[in-house]
């Protein structure tokens, strides 16, 4: 379908949702249910996905259905125009079986996939958004489908959805078989349709809450300003962004992707949704207090929704498997959009770049930044730094893409990642001038010169607006006067990204200039400090009036802030910063270790163990759509804090369950051995590391007040 008649099609869905959506349950009336079901019959959805090829792809059928799951109406989109019109599409059936013109499924009566053995008739089963349907199609686990008839409406939880019940010996009408890969297509394609309906759901009234809480007033003023109020929505819509990115990651999976693996993502969706969506709801209720306990309000349309989908077809996991049942490994970060052709082409290049070229050994004593230098410049000699700067200034001129599929190689492969300054260079190149892009960036890409960055201060550690470190302007250059902290590898570094500020009368963020700092400079003072791991990255920054000249003022006076903000966008995204490969391999590692040890670890654990594989694909899957969006031409803002938020669910989450799978690290300096290996993990040392995942680029909770803020537009606590 082209995308002028997708746009078309929902257009023209949201114009019938207008008409017929449920102001509460009052409205709920079953003459209002036919009306809507006749309604939507008229656009002709079902033919979507009835032909082959089918007219709209997956992903444009997961989105209809959050379109869907944000309306509250009383129609069924996904059991009888979604789901029912690709299974008989994959059964080859043009039309629908005999039993009835307008089938939906059969699922049992826990709303689980039914599980009957092969073979035997299903029993049990409970037709599922099911209005306006005449009969039910039921898929037993060997890829039998059988039409069913239906008895009456039965009651449920969630009233804007039709439940109807199969007879309990029912004479089961056989319409076809699916071989594996179909039937596998299908349970994926299931479960992304019924995700993508809660995430919609979820996500709508996550949007109802916050336009209460900006106008909903008490003590004087909207409850929106306080940051508890605001971190509370902040809190849900990550939870939201993140059921959305996994589940249009798996229906893209199921148009360019292999049925198995497709299923392991849709798994992963569904586990991800059902932990999230019911959260996200919850959060709401709690905005809107007392008046969404009540039958008239919408609340608990949306809560009955959510809840009835949490159960449906399957949420993958299971306490036998150490991640959603079936799921492979999956460490191959999907960046296979685009050109996958291309990138298959540079990944090869590079592997056997790095056959001939293998890591160095690092030398007795040698410091970490030292070792990662020589690493660098080994790297930048094969052409594979600066492979998304232009040419003109030292790169390679291609495109994010390509450079991150190389840090996702190097991951792969335990060998340190591409350096890290891409943040760097990307801030060169939309604030310096020519001159500085000329000199600078191929400087920095070769290794020549080294970079770090001064931004936190004592007083200012996320709150870069409060710095106080000042760079007073005379006729050709600066003065500063100030301190930085956490200024990381300082000691090691010739040039730092330094911010100050420049006007002291300017509002605090358009007050921030931006400078690059030659730390050999008189008045600068560096002093290392050494990290609870153990490390000595971080370091003070003293500066005692300082000269600066200012053809090394980066960008106007005042573009210290947008400069930041571009930085630390390119921190938190999980792809450019190489730690998505990193965090794959400790969670193979942890699945591995729980087949192994299956008899010996509790439930509980292997549990945990799913949950980190979830939270590290759908990590994946949103790095992946970020990714896109850039190459898409889209800026990067004040998104990237979301980013940052589930990069620091993923860590932090990996490394306590690692502990608990390895407790021996505990007792033996940190290290344990791995047989794959053959060597030590400082298990540890990550650790403790991981603790700073939710303070370093600014801390969890800057980040949840610039989303409170920035994007969903809470109003300020002054």
């Amino acid at each position: 379908m082209e995308a002028e008649e997708f746009l078309l099609v929902r257009d023209m869905f949201r114009t019938l949702a207008a008409r017929f959506r449920i102001g509460s349950a009052d409205e709920v009336k079953p003459t209002a249910r036919t009306a809507a079901q006749e309604a939507l019959g008229e656009l002709g959805l079902a033919e979507l996905r009835r032909s082959s090829p089918p007219a709209a792809t997956v992903q444009e059928c997961a989105l209809l259905a959050e379109e869907h799951g944000r309306q509250p109406l009383t129609t069924s989109l996904l059991g009888t125009v979604l789901l029912a019109p690709e299974l008989l599409r994959l059964l080859d059936r043009a039309e629908p079986p005999p039993h009835g013109t307008a089938p939906t499924i059969a699922l049992a009566h826990d709303l689980r996939f039914p599980d009957s053995a092969p073979g035997s008739s299903p029993s049990g089963l409970l037709a599922w958004d099911c209005e306006g349907a005449d009969s039910a199609l039921c898929v037993t686990p060997d890829g039998t489908v059988t039409a069913l008839g239906l008895r009456a409406t039965t009651p449920g939880i969630d009233l804007l959805r039709g439940i109807r019940s199969v007879p309990s010996e029912p004479t089961a009408r056989f319409v076809g078989r699916l071989e594996a890969e179909r039937y596998r297509h299908w349970q994926a394609y299931a479960l992304v349709m019924v995700s993508s309906e809660l995430v919609g759901a979820a996500g709508a009234f996550v949007r109802l809450s916050v336009e209460y809480a900006r106008e909903r007033r008490q003590y004087g003023r909207p409850i929106g300003s306080f940051q508890a109020v605001q971190h509370l929505l902040a809190d849900a819509t990550v939870l939201v962004e993140a059921g959305t990115s996994a589940t249009r990651y798996a229906a893209w999976c199921l148009d360019n992707e292999s049925p198995a693996r497709a299923l392991t993502a849709a798994r992963v969706a569904k586990a991800e949704v059902n932990a999230s969506a019911l959260d996200a709801v919850y959060t709401g209720m709690q905005v809107f207090g007392g008046i969404a306990q009540t039958w008239e309000h919408i609340a608990h349309l949306y809560l009955r929704k959510v809840r009835m989908g949490h159960d449906a077809g399957d949420d993958g996991r299971s306490p036998d498997d150490a991640g959603p049942a079936g799921a492979d490994p999956m460490t191959d970060t999907p960046l296979d959009f685009g050109d996958p052709a291309d990138l298959d082409r540079l990944r090869r290049r590079f592997r056997a770049w790095l056959a001939d070229h293998p890591l160095p050994e690092r030398l007795p004593d040698e410091p970490v930044p030292v070792f990662l230098h020589r690493w660098h410049r080994l790297l930048y000699s094969g052409g594979w730094v600066g492979l998304d700067v232009p040419v003109q200034y030292g790169g390679r001129g291609l495109s994010a893409l390509h450079q991150v599929a190389i840090s996702d190689e190097l991951g792969a492969c335990h060998a340190p990642g591409v350096p890290r300054i891409g943040y760097l260079a990307h801030a060169l190149l939309e604030f310096g001038s020519e001159e500085q892009r000329r000199h600078w960036l191929p400087r920095m890409l070769a290794g020549d010169d080294v970079w770090c960055q001064g931004f936190s201060e004592p007083g200012a550690g996320s709150d870069l607006a409060g710095m106080s470190t000042v760079a007073t302007p005379h006729e050709d250059h600066y003065t500063v006067r100030g301190q930085k902290l956490w200024t990381s590898y300082a000691q090691y570094s010739g040039l730092c990204l330094l911010l100050a500020r420049t006007d002291r009368a300017a509002p605090a963020h358009r007050s921030i200039s931006a400078f690059a700092l030659p730390l050999d400079r008189p008045g600068v003072t560096v002093r290392p400090l050494r990290a609870a791991n153990g490390d000595d990255e971080f370091c003070e920054l003293f500066l005692d009036d300082v000269r600066i000249a200012r053809s090394e003022r980066i960008g106007a006076e005042g573009d210290g802030w947008p400069l930041a903000m571009t930085t630390v966008s390119y921190e938190r995204n999980a792809l450019d910063t190489g730690h998505l490969s990193k965090y794959g391999l400790l969670v193979e590692r942890l699945r591995r270790t729980a087949r192994q040890r299956r008899g010996d670890l509790p439930d509980g654990l292997l549990s945990e163990i799913g949950r980190c594989f979830v939270d590290y694909e759908v990590l994946v899957a949103h790095a992946r759509r970020r990714t896109a969006e850039r190459l898409g031409g889209q800026v990067a803002g004040p998104e990237s804090s979301i980013d940052k938020l589930l990069m620091t669910r993923t860590e932090q989450r990996l490394h306590e369950t690692a502990l608990k799978v390895f407790p021996e690290v505990q007792l033996r300096g940190g290290e344990v051995k791995d047989d794959e290996r053959g060597g030590a993990d400082e298990l540890f040392g990550d650790y403790l590391y991981s603790r700073a995942a939710s303070v370093y680029g600014g801390t969890s909770q800057i980040q949840r007040n610039i989303i409170a803020k920035r994007i969903l537009g809470l109003p300020s606590g002054n």
